[in-house]
């Protein structure tokens, strides 16, 4: 509310005048109020003063108030208010056959992986970064590449066991593993599914495991990749009603402007729709939600859901990252390259872009480069999903 401020006022003593300057202020001034009334032109309006003008500035608009939300430091992700960040992240391998669908707990991951495994399967790796409440799971076991990429977070391993040079990696590399065959306690078995369909655990009790086993409890890596909080869905948003409130309807510009801006280039590549075929029975695909500006996930056309809170997987970021890839033995395990470098592509709002990428050693970060500047790639706030695939991999968009 705006202040009114009252001043004293003075008694002023005036002098007695002669009577012809008295009688001349007299015409003056009711001529002056005559010529006001018959003129034309409309009276001055009264001045704001200028406290109550920076007052009115000061008031906000409600509808265009930026709602500010907690987010996980490690991706951005919105956080519940019960939730907290871990320090240190935990990975988790997920089987992804029809056996195992719908999975649990993938939804309140940071970054989810997807690497080939035997044949057309593929194996999923959750990066966990805050707390949740969610059953994790089914749960499966490790596999040579993954491990690399629990060792590349510095992370809490959690795995039904895996085939022989595997573990020996795992011990040769000093993973903190969380391993059903040495800690069952901290897993259970469902009965709504068979074994070995049917592992599952929660943080609280790979949190637990690892405090039995000693495991360092502080992680080393601060975040996943630096992500750009201007270009969460918030802030954009309220850039959109900012312009609708200024009558302009054409926010294309700002939609877009994240991905444009970070590829260093005018225009980008439409990529609504993407496919990923890695084989007879496991399409992927990968559907752009405007409204919503993420991308709704599904496996051979169907939703793919979370079992958790029973809604349909989403992703802020995708990734695709080619790597060579080659069958190691008669079961048809794979050896991924992913110490070297390639090629990646990088989706966002709809676009995508080329990008490059690099990793020096096994528990050293993959860095993501703009193919075009050679600057870092910045993600938006949120999940991650990163496709690792062979190069030649049927892929459309």
């Amino acid at each position: 509310m705006a202040r009114n401020y009252k001043r004293k006022k003075k008694k002023l003593k005036l002098k007695k005048l002669p009577l012809a300057i008295t009688s001349l202020i007299l015409v003056l001034l009711v001529t002056g109020g005559l010529y006001a009334i018959l003129s034309d032109d409309e009276a001055a309006e009264p001045s704001i003063p200028e406290k109550e003008e920076e007052k009115e500035k000061e008031e906000p608009d409600p509808e265009l108030e930026l709602v500010e939300v907690p987010r996980c430091e490690y991706c951005g992700g919105e956080m519940e208010d019960e939730e907290k960040e871990l320090s240190r992240p935990v990975t988790v391998t997920y089987g992804n056959t029809a056996n195992e669908r719908p999975q649990s707990g993938i939804n309140s991951a940071c970054i989810m992986y997807e690497a080939p495994a035997e044949g057309s399967l593929t194996r999923l790796q959750a990066v966990f970064k805050h707390q949740h409440s969610e059953k994790i799971g089914p749960i499966r076991s490790a596999r040579y590449y993954l491990v690399t990429l629990a060792l590349e977070h510095d992370a809490l391993y959690a795995h039904i066991q895996g085939y022989q040079p595997v573990m020996n990696k795992i011990r040769d590399k000093n993973v903190a593993t969380l391993n059903e065959y040495g800690d069952a306690s901290y897993f259970w078995r469902s009965e709504d599914r068979r074994a070995p369909f049917n592992a599952y655990t929660n943080i609280e009790n790979l949190l637990e495991a690892a405090e039995s086993r000693g495991y360092r409890p502080e992680g080393q890596r601060d975040n996943f990749i630096t992500y750009n909080e201007e270009f969460s869905k918030e802030f954009i948003n309220h850039a959109i009603a900012v312009t609708e409130k200024d009558d302009e309807k054409d926010h294309t510009d700002i939609k877009t402007s994240f991905i444009a801006t970070e590829a260093g280039q005018a225009e980008v590549e439409s990529a609504e729709e993407i496919t990923i075929n890695y084989g007879r029975g496991n399409l992927v695909e990968y559907q752009y939600n405007e409204e919503d500006r993420n991308y709704q996930r599904y496996i051979n056309e169907d939703p793919h859901v979370d079992q958790a809170d029973e809604e349909q997987i989403t992703a802020q970021d995708l990734i695709i990252q080619y790597v060579d890839s080659r069958v190691i033995d008669d079961q048809g395990r794979r050896r991924l390259g992913m110490i070297g470098e390639g090629e990646a592509k990088y989706l966002a709002d709809g676009k995508v872009v080329p990008l490059t990428w690099e990793k020096d050693d096994h528990d050293e970060p993959t860095e993501f480069y703009h193919a075009e500047t050679e600057e870092p790639l910045e993600l938006r706030p949120g999940l991650t999903w990163i496709n690792i695939v062979p190069y030649g991999t049927e892929i459309s968009y």
